[in-house]
Formats: structure tokens, sequence, C-alpha cells
């Protein structure tokens, strides 16, 4: 009978946290996880973008993890396997990958697709990783949302500490946007922050009365970080998972928990209060200390403005628009996974300046639309969808348990990323994407406890997924880790060369480039093709004939920015062939009508043809996208002036620049010397008066000199030698009144 009941006493080792036997097994995994949540405070480590450095870490990272299941074949943990590749969300998200991984074949750019699909891959193996790892780890959930909000913590401080050190010295409009952290710019440091708030309340929610205060303060500073950063998506975010928080704390506690549902709504309220209200009056008092008119401004400012017009939405109104149109041109397969950066380039003809790409959507869900077409964008849309049934299950199972608690915050985290998901880009950027998996694990393994589909096992079929799971991970892996180092290598590279490349002369030398930088990607930041790029340099060194090769070469790897054709229509300028140059940068020019050095070389080569009808055409054009751009009104005025030309034309259009320009000096000089030149058309018709009032005043006839210095006066007005002399034939008759009028109009007239 003893016997009997010993045996049993083993069964619970089962259950507990980790794999039976083996006690390294739940440290390991927890360290996995950790290692995760600390993507996101890697450097950049000298590149140009501190994603390129994240990706890599993430792709070593997932490469580590394969490489423990591999190495720790005991039967829990190949267990964990089958349910997790097996559950609805992950057959989404992999029907998701596939078809991605399908759109390469009809890609404009096949080598950015790659780069590109190589985090993707990264982001799904992730995925499939912490799935596997959270499995009979879920009791760490609290020490995670911890771990959460003190990053949430430190965050906040670098976010405040940066702009009460900067806003008594720098434009705030300028401050604000420098405020990125580790996350590449202000949005997405502020959508990283944003995702942390569930983490804290759950804290608030859960802990005690210490640590509510202690993570109640966090919200705090949290809330003012999150103003001061001034991101309307993130407004809104915020606002969700408070509203989202409340229904939680009253759905979930009845009328005899009424005073722990009070605390757990004063401890968030109060700090959420006083955060925005202390960045109300901090915001208020820097913008009227700097007079700052335009820009950002305070929360309520700030909230205002979110609205889908163009211009307070920063033109995402308009990418919303090019990529509707595109996706109505092409509903099954779209430009190829990646390859809206260059799809949309065409569209933005019309209102993007010089050759900047906006790159984005601003919107995930259309951007993958445009890129694997509706499929694409139904699938990113259904994992959200079968997440939220997955935890509807888990709370019809009942919502006092920690199960249903662990599945409620991480839903109002995932509600954040969708928002930022509906609004941004964040599955470009690894600190989202490590948030988007780890969410989606979360829920998924509340799920499985749930439905208990977790202890569902086979042996065989077990071993067959788990082998089928490390080897298909370490085939997708390999190469994405390969593609994420020179992905890496290639923005350490760009960090100098992307704004060498722009000057007029680059300093570097084209073995110098040549040699760090890859050829895979095969864009740059700019969407510039590297093999233009380095074709800029040969040029430089006058090596026209290798130039041209590499010019060729890269002009299908983006046909739609005319950076190569411009760099051609260069090269044969150089030349001396502008017959050839006319042809390259007429076709720049039609891409690109916004762009002012694509007209200022086509006025050249015009100039060179001497082609004044091409001359007259270009400047029209521009000024129809760019009327305010004063550079192109005198570069025109002066190619104008050195070519044939019509003299009244030329002081008309003279005319209306200064209209556009009244204090620009070099229209003023360029209006002082046609109206001293002899060609002038004011001049010749005053030039019989002032012969005839020069003879009267030769022979003391001042009054007729005054008589025909007066007509030359209407008639050329802007030459000061006809009022000046009007005056001194005024003042030699001692009528001092009427000469100071007209010596007055001297000084009006400002030549000096």
């Amino acid at each position: 009978m003893s016997s009997k009941t010993k045996k049993p006493s083993k069964q619970p080792e089962a259950i507990k946290p980790g794999i039976k036997g083996h006690k390294t097994t739940g440290i390991i995994p927890s360290i996995l996880i950790f290692l995760y949540i600390l993507t996101e405070i890697i450097p950049e480590s000298g590149a140009t973008d501190v994603m390129g450095a994240q990706w890599l870490y993430m792709a070593i990272l997932d490469i580590f993890c394969v490489l423990f299941f591999m190495s720790d074949k005991r039967e829990p943990l190949i267990m964990n396997i089958r349910p997790v590749v097996r559950n609805q969300q992950s057959i989404v998200l992999s029907a998701l990958f596939t078809l991605c991984g399908l759109s390469i074949f009809f890609a404009i750019n096949k080598t950015e697709s790659l780069v590109t699909y190589s985090r993707f891959t990264i982001t799904v193996i992730a995925y499939f990783n912490l799935a596997i790892l959270l499995l009979r780890q879920m009791h760490l959930f609290r020490f995670f949302a911890q771990a959460f909000s003190i990053l949430l913590f430190i965050q906040s401080l670098y976010v405040l500490s940066e702009f009460f050190n900067g806003y008594d010295t720098t434009d705030l409009n300028d401050l604000i946007l420098s405020i990125n952290g580790t996350a590449g710019n202000k949005n997405i440091l502020a959508a990283s922050m944003a995702i942390k708030l569930p983490f804290v309340l759950y804290s608030i929610y859960t802990f005690k009365l210490w640590s509510k205060v202690f993570n109640a303060i966090i919200i705090c500073f949290a809330v003012f970080a999150l103003a001061i950063l001034n991101a309307r998506a993130t407004y809104l975010s915020t606002l969700l998972v408070a509203i989202l928080y409340l229904v939680y704390c009253v759905v979930t506690h009845t009328k005899t928990n009424k005073k722990l549902t009070l605390q757990n709504i004063s401890f968030f309220i109060i700090p959420l209060v006083g955060g925005l209200l202390l960045s109300q009056v901090v915001l208020q008092n820097a913008f009227e200390q700097q007079e700052q008119t335009e820009g950002y401004g305070t929360v309520g400012q700030r909230i205002g403005t979110i609205a889908f017009t163009e211009e307070s939405s920063n033109y995402r109104f308009l990418q919303w628009k090019s990529a509707l149109q595109f996706i109505k041109g092409h509903p099954i397969m779209g430009a190829g996974y990646g390859n809206w950066k260059l799809a949309s380039i065409p569209y933005e003809k019309d209102f993007s300046n010089e050759l900047l790409v906006t790159y984005h959507v601003h919107n995930d869900f259309l951007e993958l639309a445009t890129e694997t077409g509706l499929p694409g964008g139904i699938l990113l849309l259904s994992v959200f969808v079968v997440a939220f049934l997955m935890a509807l299950r888990v709370f019809r199972a009942g919502l006092d348990t920690e199960t249903a608690r662990i599945t409620a915050f991480s839903l109002m985290a995932l509600g954040v990323y969708f928002i930022d998901a509906f609004f941004n880009f964040p599955a470009e950027r690894p600190v989202m994407q490590f948030f988007f998996v780890f969410l989606l694990a979360l829920l998924l393994n509340n799920y499985l406890a749930v439905t208990g589909e977790k202890n569902k096992t086979n042996q065989v079929h077990d071993k067959k997924w788990f082998r089928s799971f490390v080897f298909v991970s370490m085939v997708l892996l390999l190469p994405a880790t390969w593609f994420s180092y020179l992905n890496y290598r290639s923005m350490v590279a760009q960090k100098e060369i992307n704004t060498d490349v722009l000057l007029d002369v680059p300093t570097k030398s084209f073995q110098e480039v040549n040699a760090s930088l890859p050829s895979i990607p095969n864009l740059n930041a700019f969407c510039f093709p590297v093999d233009a790029i380095k074709a800029r340099y040969l040029i430089n060194e006058k090596r026209y004939d290798e130039a041209l090769m590499w010019l060729n070469r890269s002009e299908k790897v983006n046909p739609y920015l005319p950076y190569s054709e411009y760099l051609k229509a260069k090269l044969f300028f150089e030349q001396k062939k502008p017959d050839s140059a006319r042809i390259y940068i007429d076709k720049a020019f039609e891409k690109r009508p916004r762009s002012l050095f694509i007209l200022n070389l086509s006025n050249a080569i015009s100039y060179q043809l001497k082609d004044t009808a091409m001359l007259h055409k270009t400047f029209k054009t521009y000024t129809g996208y760019r009327k305010d751009m004063v550079q192109a009104w005198n570069d025109y005025l002066g190619y104008l002036h050195e070519m044939p030309h019509d003299t009244r034309y030329l002081e008309s259009v003279l005319d209306s620049a200064l209209k556009l320009f009244p204090d620009n000096a070099d229209l003023k000089q360029k209006k002082l010397s046609l109206v001293y030149s002899n060609e002038s058309p004011a001049y010749k018709a005053a030039e019989p008066f002032i012969t005839k009032a020069m003879q009267a005043s030769n022979q003391r006839d001042y009054t007729t000199a005054a008589f025909n210095f007066a007509k030359a006066a209407e008639l050329n007005p802007m030459d000061h030698r006809n009022w000046e002399n009007l005056g001194l034939c005024y003042y030699l008759q001692n009528n001092f009144t009427q000469a100071l009028i007209y010596f007055d109009k001297v000084l009006a007239l400002n030549t000096a």
C-alpha cells in the first residue's frame, strides 16, 4: 500500500516549469527569452541605421535557439514543437511567409526582396522559438513584465534628459526629432515605449502595494516622455490601452472588490493625468520661450492634427492613395516583397522633391498588399483576427485566472502594435517585430494551456515535427543571417559614402568605395543603385568608359528613380557630348520634374546646345510644381540672358520673380543690370528723351531738361539716374522742395 502511494509522488514534476530531470532547461530558455528582449538596446555599431546591427543580432540569436533545441532532445521539449507549429495562428503566419516568398519571383528587384525577406525569416523563426521557449515557462511572465517596466523607465529618463538638456539651446522641432535612442527615430522609440505600457499596468494590477507605487511612477514618467516625443499614433495607442485597462478593471472585479478596483484604477489614472499635465506645462513654456509657431506642439495641439489631410498627416494620405491605386491595378500579385519602395516612385512624381523616396506606405497592411497582392494584406490582418479569437477562447474559460490576465494585457499590447502597423511601418524594425512575435507567442501559449492541446502527444510524430522544424529553420536562417550580415556591412559603409556621394566633388576614391560597399543589397538608403554610386566615383576620376559600364548595369536595379539617367547625362555633358546628354537628362526630368539638381544640369545642357525652347519648357514645368524656389528663377534668368532672347520677355520674368522674392539680392542685381542695359526696351524707349534732356541741360535750359527727364523716368522708372537728373534740374532752379521729392525716389530704389 505504501509503495503504491509513493509512485504517484513523481507525477506533479511533469507539469512543473521546466523539463523533468534537467535543472538548466528552465534557466536556458529564460536566458534566451531575455536576450530577445535586449534586441532594442543593441547600438548602431558604426552603421547608418541601428536596425542593421539589431537584425543581425536577432538572426544570430535565432540560430542559437535552434542549436539549443538540437542539443537538448528531451521528450518534453520535443513535445512543445508540434502543438506550436500546428496551431491556426502559426499556420496563418506561415501562409503569409510563404506568399511573401513566392512574390520574390515577380519582384521588380529580386535582390532587394531577398534582403527584406531575410528579415521576415528572422521574425518568423523568432516567433516559433519564443513560442517553444515559453511553453512551461509562463510563470516567468511576472518577471518579464517588470523587466519591460524597468526598460520603459530607463527610456523615459533618457527622453526627458535629452529634452531638458537641449530645449534652451536647440530648436524644439529639431530637438524632438533627434531623440531616438537605439530605435532609429523618435516615432519608433515612442511606439516601443507605448507597447510596454500594458506590462506596467499588469504589474500595477497584480503586484503588492510597494510595487504598485513604483510602477505608477513609471507610468507618470512614461506619459510625460511620450508627450515630449509628439508621436500621434502613440497618442491613439495610449488612449486605447487606457480604455481597455479601465474596462478590464471593471469587468474582472465584483462589488466585493470595489476597493481593489478603485485602487488599481487610481494607480493608473493619477500618474497618467500627472504626466499629461506636466508635459502640457513644460511644452507650452518651451514653445513660448522659443516663440515657435509651427511644427510640434503640446499634446492638445498635436492631437488636434490627427486627421487624414495632406498637411496634417505629412504625406500619409498621399501615400495611402498611391498604394490603393497600385493595389487596384495589381490585386493578385504586387511589386514583390520589399519592393513597394520602388513601385511607389512613379506615384510620387507630383509631390516628392529631388530624388527623395517615401519608402513606406505608413500602413503595413496596405504595404503588404502592394507587394504581395490583396491576399497578403488579408493574411496579415488574419494574424490579428486569429490572435483575438484565441484570446476570446481563453476568456471564456474564466476571466479571473492568471492565464486570462496575461492574455488580456498581452492583447492590449498587441493593440498598440496594430495601431502602429496601421499608421507606420513596424515590420521594418526589429524592436517592434520582437514585440509582435513575443505577444503572439504569449497568446498562443495561453490558448494551448486552456485547450490542453500541448498535452496531446505522439512520440513518433513529435520527433518528426522536431526534426523537420530544426532542419527547415536552419535552412532558412543561414542565408537570412548572411544577408543580414551583408546588409549591416553595407550600412556601415554607407554612413560615410551616402554623404560623400552627394557632394559636387566627392572626396573618396572609386577603389575605397568599391572595396567597402558590398553589392548586396544593391540599393543604398536613398534607393540609389549601388552600381550607380560606384559609377559616380568613376565619373569623378574621368574614367568614363568604366562608369558607363556600371551605369548600364544599374538601370534595372531601380528603373523608376532616375539617378542612373542623371549620371549618364552628367557623364556625356563632361565629355562635351550634349546631344547624348540631352537624351538622358530629359528621361531623368520626365521622371522627377521637381528635382532642382536635375533642372540645373538640364539648363547647362540647354545652354551648351543653345536650345532656348528646352530651357523655357523645363523652367515652366518645374515652377509649375515648385514656384517658390528662388534658385530656379535665378539660374533660368542667368542662362536666358546669355542666350538669344526676347528682352521684353526677360524683363517680365524678372519682374515676376521680384514679386515672389522682393528681397533677393541676386534678382535685384539682375534687375539693375537690365535697367542699365542698352538692350532694355525701357531704356530704348526713354533714350530719345534723355538725349533731349541732356542737350537742354547743356544749354542751361533746366525747365526743358526737367520735362524730358520726367518723360524718361516714366518710361524707365527703375533707372535711378533719370530721377536723380530730374531732381538736379529742380535743385539748379532753386526749387529745393521739388528736388527733394525726386532725390527721395532715388533713395527708395535702394540701388547702392
